[in-house]
């Protein structure tokens, strides 16, 4: 463009529609970010947006939206140039076609220089005279975008402090940070106890921060999974007791598109006593077979002398035990795995008791082994 008074004089009319322009576009990024932000504290207060993900997806609409007001403002008012303001003019009527036109660009060869630029002033006097009763389209398509942004930023901020977003769920739009740690953190399930006896119920703790809600699954070895819907506490924290466990538990939780670990409880089988046995075995003078002492709980006589020799089997790999004997005195029981044996010659009356520990410190299901013995003293023969 030809740098000249016309060119200036239209320039410096048409500044007031661009400083318009940059400020409706300042007005509509206002609006669109408030009403961005204000739709979506409103869905979380109404329970309609959960987890953290929609803080971030309302961070990054709001950008589109503040950076698409404002690349529009900055096109409108980079349109607004003395080119533009000239055609607006002379489609007025009041210049005939080409006037200004004519002016803005290089001037043809042989053109007068002096003539030139008394033109140029003229036209330039001209335009500050009349030139703004001219651009009455231009101007009215200015106002209505202004009024257009100026409306959006009232309904934007009215939407956005309505929606009360220092406060409750919407809170969470000024922590996108946390947010976004949030979304890619993962779901944690964890048992109270990995393993636990027939009969009993376990506790399982879900961890998802910032979700309010979160699918539980369960099941046991051979069955389809089993859901169920757990509300979380405003931290992301549930807690759950199963219902009594009677085989192998599997639970996984998962929540807003993340799942957890497969977690195993282990249900142990009551450990008892399948087997045992106490063959006697008497003295050799006494030339009697060996036999199995009853263990019914009653006196047994005894022979002093008499070798007892004790063994069994439980329904779980054992660790130790012993044979307590009157006076507390103990006999040790020699462990094969899940099998027992012990031998040992009484020497006084009582009761004598066997101790069994499991590998895994489980007790014994079921009545102890008791054998009350009466030691008879030898008598010499008459």
């Amino acid at each position: 463009m030809r740098d000249g008074a016309a060119g200036r004089a239209l320039m410096e009319l048409v500044r007031p529609f661009r400083h318009r322009a940059r400020a409706g576009a300042a007005l509509a990024a206002l609006g669109g970010a408030g009403l961005s932000l204000g739709v979506t504290a409103w869905a979380a207060r109404l329970g309609w947006l959960t987890g953290p993900a929609w803080v971030l997806y309302a961070w990054v609409v709001t950008g589109a939206l503040v950076a698409a007001a404002l690349s529009l403002g900055a096109r409108v008012a980079r349109g607004a140039t003395a080119v533009a303001a000239a055609g607006e003019l002379e489609r007025s009527g009041l210049w005939r076609r080409g006037a200004l036109l004519g002016l803005l660009g290089a001037p043809a060869s042989g053109t007068s220089n002096v003539l030139l630029g008394a033109a140029d002033v003229a036209a330039a006097r001209r335009i500050e005279e009349r030139g703004r009763a001219g651009l009455g389209m231009m101007a009215a398509r200015s106002r209505r975008s202004s009024r257009a942004a100026g409306t959006l930023a009232i309904v934007g901020v009215g939407a956005f402090v309505a929606a009360r977003p220092l406060h409750g769920p919407g809170a969470a739009l000024w922590h996108p940070a946390h947010a976004l740690t949030a979304a890619f953190a993962p779901i944690r399930l964890r048992a109270g106890a990995g393993a636990v006896d027939r009969g009993q119920s376990v506790t399982l703790r879900i961890d998802a921060a910032d979700r309010r809600e979160a699918t539980l699954w369960l099941r046991a070895p051979g069955e389809e999974w089993r859901e169920q819907q757990v509300a979380l506490d405003p931290t992301g924290h549930a807690e759950i007791v199963t219902a009594p466990l009677t085989a192998d538990l599997y639970a996984r939780a998962a929540s807003a598109g993340r799942s957890s670990d497969t977690v195993v409880v282990r249900v142990r089988i009551p450990a008892f006593l399948g087997t045992v046995a106490v063959t006697a075995h008497y003295p050799r003078y006494l030339q009697l077979d060996p036999e199995p002492l009853p263990l019914d709980g009653d006196t047994v006589l005894l022979p002093a002398g008499t070798r007892l020799i004790s063994g069994g089997q439980a329904t779980a790999p054992l660790a130790a035990g012993h044979w307590s004997a009157p006076g507390g005195e103990t006999v040790p029981v020699v462990i094969n795995a899940d099998r027992f044996s012990a031998e040992f010659t009484p020497r006084s009356s009582g009761v004598y008791q066997l101790a069994l520990t499991t590998a895994d410190g489980q007790p014994l299901a079921g009545a102890g082994v008791v054998l009350p013995l009466r030691v008879v003293p030898d008598m010499p023969p008459s």
